[in-house]
């Protein structure tokens, strides 16, 4: 085996570990670490003999290999990711265009710099092309490493306008990259016409980057809005306990001077062996405790400072609330515990105002290394059925509808997965989440 071989195969690996880890890195996995694992190894090999076939059967590039990079990473990024359809699309054509165009901006100058063929730094082997091959990737991974350092965790909130936008460039520039292409299979293009062909690609390139920035530019307003909906839930926490503190405070010291003066009665009842009397008076002293104190007790101080909150609102909404808890979300952080607590409960309170029926329930299990979350509440119709997409029904949607939206993005960034369904007359939001550093 020859050093033109050994190099050929070295660059076929290199890229192929490069596309399917990118993919890898930059989206969320939905499946167990196990499956993830295997299915990246399958989509490398296959990308890796998938190129080294190809390029020994001395096949064109933008054609072939393009056909069979799509046949390859978009149903790797379909199935074994989690994001957004579109997101999944979009991620491999960006590889694929800026590959494409990367290596046919650089053939082009560099072809016109040592005045050859551009077929000659395509095919043949020599030193210019080894320069050119090296050179091509080491200038891809850099990209794609700012590429990921910018824009990784900034793509999850779109609406159908923003999708539109991120898709259109990519598409455009995919057509304008293969017809530059085609332009450049004329053999009597002169050197200027290569510089030529390689500014448009370099600038097919830079159109390809402002797409990603106007994601990253369309990302941050979004995070704003969110931001904005978490500060004002850590607000309503804080308010909302400092009223409870007052509250329990006032019933603490008004228990605690009928229990002076209930001690005084069960002392005098004891004294007279009227011990059944002394009982009942016992009974009625811890029955007044447990009507005016419901401290939540999980071991997770900002989940009891939640859960009381929305006792709170569920008592001023006659609304008969039942907890149980059996793990305590403690790698949640506290504001954001909050956003996701206080969201589905002020969504479940608001939507069983308008129900006889006023029953919320709230749930947090543990089933092996998951802890889950459940939010249900009474509905005497199918919420589901009128209102699939579960979009806000009040009139200013401009300013409303984020609740949800802050719920699932919060959901996406701890991996955990969020699911509504429907039993028995009343609505489920269900939200999954794998511990973390749990081994399986």
């Amino acid at each position: 085996m020859n050093f033109s071989m050994i190099f050929e195969l070295f660059v076929n690996l290199f890229q192929g570990i490069v596309f399917v880890t990118f993919c890898y890195k930059f989206l969320t996995p939905s499946k167990s670490k196990r499956v993830n694992l295997l299915a990246y190894l399958i989509a490398f090999i296959l990308m890796f003999f998938s190129i080294t076939l190809i390029n020994w059967l001395y096949l064109s590039f933008a054609y072939i290999e393009t056909v069979v990079f799509f046949a390859i990473m978009i149903p790797y990024c379909i199935l074994f990711f989690k994001d957004k359809i579109y997101i999944k699309l979009i991620i491999p054509v960006f590889l694929n265009v800026f590959y494409s165009v990367l290596s046919f901006g650089i053939n082009y100058f560099f072809s016109a710099i040592i005045d050859c063929d551009y077929n000659y730094l395509m095919t043949e082997n020599s030193v210019y092309r080894y320069i050119y091959i090296v050179l091509s990737n080491l200038i891809f991974v850099i990209a794609l490493v700012v590429v990921y350092n910018l824009f990784k965790n900034s793509y999850h909130i779109f609406r159908a306008k923003e999708i539109i936008i991120t898709l259109i460039i990519p598409i455009l520039s995919v057509v304008i990259g293969l017809l530059t292409f085609r332009v450049s299979s004329n053999s009597e293009l002169s050197s200027v016409d290569r510089i030529i062909l390689g500014v448009i690609s370099i600038t097919i390139l830079s159109f390809t980057f402002i797409n990603f920035y106007l994601i990253k530019s369309i990302s941050k307003n979004y995070m704003l809005n969110n931001e904005n909906i978490v500060l004002n839930k850590e607000k309503d926490l804080y308010r909302m306990q400092i009223k409870s503190n007052e509250m329990y405070m006032h019933s603490v010291s008004a228990i605690k001077h009928n229990i002076k003066n209930q001690m005084l009665c069960i002392e005098n009842l004891i004294d007279e062996r009227r011990y059944d009397e002394a009982r009942e008076i016992c009974l009625c002293v811890e029955n007044d405790i447990s009507a005016r104190v419901h401290f939540y007790k999980t071991g997770n101080v900002y989940l009891d400072a939640i859960l009381n909150i929305v006792k709170e609102k569920a008592l001023e909404n006659d609304i008969e609330l039942i907890v149980s808890c059996k793990a305590n979300l403690k790698f949640i952080s506290g504001d954001e515990l909050a956003v996701i607590i206080g969201n589905l409960a002020d969504n479940a309170i608001e939507a069983l105002a308008k129900e006889q029926n006023k029953k919320l329930k709230i749930e947090i299990m543990q089933k092996g290394v998951y802890e889950i979350l459940s939010v249900q509440n009474f509905s005497s119709h199918s919420v589901l059925k009128n209102n699939p997409k579960l979009i806000t029904n009040k009139k200013n949607r401009r300013n409303h509808g984020y609740g949800l939206n802050s719920v699932r993005n919060t959901v996406n960034k701890y991996g955990g997965d969020m699911t509504c369904c429907e039993q028995d007359n009343y609505f489920f939001v269900n939200l999954m989440f794998e511990k973390p550093n749990t081994p399986k």
